[in-house]
């Protein structure tokens, strides 16, 4: 609706219930995933439509403290600036790092070639330096039988590709001058860094939407950055209502509130009504402290809003305030979301939206865009948008439960995600991480609701494991204690949310050692373009029970739907552990990735990378076949792809192949045949279809099918066995699919 907006005298006082049709939603509550859904959709189309331009921000801005600053028109409110910025800019390094050869220790630099032959050490010494100091250092050279010192960070001399560390080294007197006797042979690159191992010229290193803390800062300023350009904060409103609440924090010096704290009673709060006589009914507001430290690690301005009563036109007044500053893109509430009779958050939201309604996304336009989430806790959670015109931002308010533990659970899961999303973070930053967690103790499910249990996490015991069956290391979900909603211990020490699903007929509780989904409270997002497992609370009680019946493998497993099982591939590396068994594994790991993303691509979205074996010759056979039997669902696996070398040597003297490695291995685990003459056609069909018989990708390749008889109508397992080739993989696997 267009016009301007108006006074606080225009604006009509709504009663609950006596709003337009049009003003409100479904009384139905949403599912978590729905309503989480709409918020950052919300958000993010705003942020992409109305967000202030960057601007240039310097490292010294990051010293910025808490300011108090006046609102226009009301008391100075505390304000608190986060100290994070967004990156508005692709971070890339405008020169290698380091620019030149240089050394790791502190040592001398050799000439490999040379060995222990002890070598006379010349004048020439590097240091870390710059300008014509470094220019020096670079240019210097020594011969085969020289050697030079040299400290950590400085350039190596020309003739020398290797530093042997101060420690394994004596230094030796012959004939009046000082030689260098080594007691070990150098090998090539030996404790030096190569140019660009870093990065190189270029590189990305920091993404937009990325948080400006203080390891990004840490990058940007090795890659010689003073100054970056981010976007522009975005301001937050946080308030309580309710008649008890009194505020733990006001600066009242007053006699009377002294002698109230001498008592041990709660001060009064000078933006709520005073009470006469006894003070026991007060309430300490927990929530706005706690959600305002929790808002202001998130890259946004939030302004401490106050204590207000439980009044239709106080609220109003307050809502109208942040509603009439262009700035305040979002004000989130707590307390009065509910339908009691001193509930009035909603009937004044609406109130204030009357003139010109809510912004329309997605096809609505309604002020409240949903009244209650299915959960628990937190399910009178509202979510409305008012229009402030089409060409100003629309205010956004986010209403959350006065119970604390609710309060705080809501605040995680829907407050965060918004903030970031009108921040403007990249997309994969803006949710909590999920990961997979065993439970510690037995869990009783609610009848109704899936649950948001807080819990402390630690990693399994030795003896854990071998009593419970719970992987060694793996996270291990302890409850907090009583979850009800009022019980704000229930989130000290949390660092996470259990997502549990309603309860069953067959089913009220989850023994010690099931496996659930978790959320992440206190980790870093996942990187870009990785996926999250599925959340269990959308799962019936009996397949997380079930699914957690066979429990011994460590690896994250996507879980199957409620209805149907998903077909899924699975990717293991095998390789020998002689030789550079670290640095071959990190190839290994690094072919199954560009495996997986290969898989994708062509259509196979469930992809479960089991990890490296690195084991002698003699137990890669039995290593596989434990794996695959870890795989619960392993009859509901399509493909199995091993990477790995052609040979595995010698087991009692036999060549151990790879490929016939996996055919044993698949065969034994899921207890079916191969058909080895299906297995032929389809291998002598790849070939056709690459139009080349004697292609790269598939001179390597074995391709075998197994079902559980020839006449047997269930899907079969398809094994392929690579070459750690990225090549290989990826058009050998692109063709497999395509045939399959």
């Amino acid at each position: 609706m267009a016009g301007s907006s108006s006074s606080d005298d225009d604006v009509p006082l709504a009663k609950r219930g006596g709003a337009s049709k049009a003003a409100t939603v479904s009384s139905s509550a949403l599912s978590l995933e729905d309503a989480v859904r709409d918020v950052t959709a919300v958000a993010t189309a705003i942020a992409q439509q109305y967000s202030p331009q960057p601007y240039v921000h310097e490292y010294a801005d990051l010293t910025r403290s808490t300011t108090c600053a006046p609102t226009p028109g009301a008391k100075p409110r505390r304000r608190l600036v986060g100290r994070s910025r967004i990156l508005a800019q692709d971070v890339i390094a405008k020169r290698p790092m380091p620019a030149t050869k240089t050394s790791i220790r502190d040592g001398y630099a050799v000439a490999s070639s040379q060995g222990t032959k002890v070598r006379r050490l010349t004048d020439v010494r590097s240091y870390a330096a710059r300008g014509e100091e470094f220019a020096h250092a670079a240019n210097a050279s020594i011969q085969p039988d020289e050697t030079a010192y040299v400290a950590t960070g400085a350039p190596m001399p020309k003739g020398a590709d290797a530093v042997v560390m101060q420690e394994k080294a004596s230094e030796l007197n012959l004939g009046g001058s000082k030689h260098i006797k080594l007691f070990a042979a150098p090998t090539p690159n030996m404790n030096v860094r190569g140019t660009g191992s870093d990065f190189n010229a270029s590189d990305v290193l920091l993404r937009r939407g990325e948080l400006l803390d203080s390891h990004a800062v840490l990058t940007c300023c090795a890659a010689g950055y003073a100054k970056v350009t981010v976007h522009s904060m975005l301001t937050v409103w946080v308030m309580s209502t309710g008649n008890e609440l009194v505020d733990p924090v006001a600066d009242d010096n007053s006699a009377a509130a002294a002698a109230a704290a001498a008592k041990g009673r709660p001060r009064k709060s000078n933006g709520n009504a005073q009470r006469d006589g006894n003070d026991d009914g007060c309430v300490y507001d927990a929530n706005r402290p706690a959600i305002v430290n929790l808002l202001i690690h998130e890259c946004c301005e939030v302004l401490d809003a106050g204590i207000v009563p439980d009044d239709q036109r106080a609220l109003m007044d307050i809502i109208k305030q942040a509603y009439d500053s262009d700035d305040v893109g979002l004000v989130v509430t707590t307390g009065g979301a509910s339908v009691g009779e001193r509930d009035h958050v909603r009937a004044a939201v609406e109130a204030v939206g009357s003139k010109r309604g809510g912004w329309e996304c997605g096809g609505t336009s309604q002020i409240w865009r949903f009244e209650k989430v299915h959960m628990k806790p937190g399910k009178p959670t509202g979510f409305a948008t008012l229009s402030r015109g089409s060409e100003k931002r629309p205010l956004l308010v986010l209403s959350l439960p006065g119970n604390p533990a609710s309060a705080m659970t809501t605040a995680h899961l829907l407050a965060i995600p918004c903030v970031r999303a009108l921040a403007r973070r990249a997309a994969w930053c803006i949710h909590h991480p999920r990961a997979q967690v065993y439970l510690g103790g037995d869990v009783k499910l609610d009848a109704e609701r899936p649950e948001y249990m807080r819990a402390t996490l630690r990693a399994a015991t030795s003896s854990e494991a071998a009593h419970s069956g719970i992987p060694e290391g793996a996270f291990v979900a302890d409850v907090t204690g009583r979850q009800v909603s009022s019980r704000p211990q229930s989130m000290v020490r949390a660092a996470a949310l259990l997502e549990l699903p309603p309860a069953e007929r067959d089913v009220t509780s989850m023994p010690a050692g099931t496996r659930v989904t978790a959320l992440l409270l206190a980790a870093p997002a996942f990187a870009e373009g990785s996926e999250q497992p599925p959340s269990t609370a959308t799962m019936s009680a009996r397949d997380v029970v079930k699914r957690s019946s066979g429990v011994g493998s460590g690896h994250v497993e996507c879980a199957p739907s409620r209805s149907t099982v998903v077909p899924f591939a699975a990717i293991v590396c095998i390789g020998d552990a002689l030789g550079d068994s670290k640095g071959f594994e990190w190839w290994l790991d690094s072919c199954a990735t560009v495996a997986a993303r290969t898989l994708k691509a062509n259509g196979m979205k469930n992809v479960l990378k089991m990890g490296v074996l690195m084991r002698s010759p003699s137990d890669a056979a039995d290593d596989l076949l434990a794996e695959l039997r870890t795989l619960e669902r392993i009859r509901a696996c399509r493909l199995v792809v091993v990477i790995g070398p052609c040979s595995l040597g010698r087991t009692n003297g036999t060549p151990l192949s790879r490929t016939a490695l996996a055919s044993d291995a698949v065969s034994s685990a899921c207890g079916r045949c191969e058909l080895k003459a299906v297995s032929r056609s389809m291998r002598q069909a790849i070939r056709e279809a690459t139009g080349n018989p004697n292609a790269a990708s598939l001179s390597q390749a074995g391709v075998y099918v197994f079902r559980e008889s020839p006449e047997s109508d269930q899907p079969p397992i398809w094994v392929c066995a690579l070459e750690e080739k990225e090549e290989t993989i990826k058009a050998a696997l692109g063709n497999l699919l395509n045939i399959m």
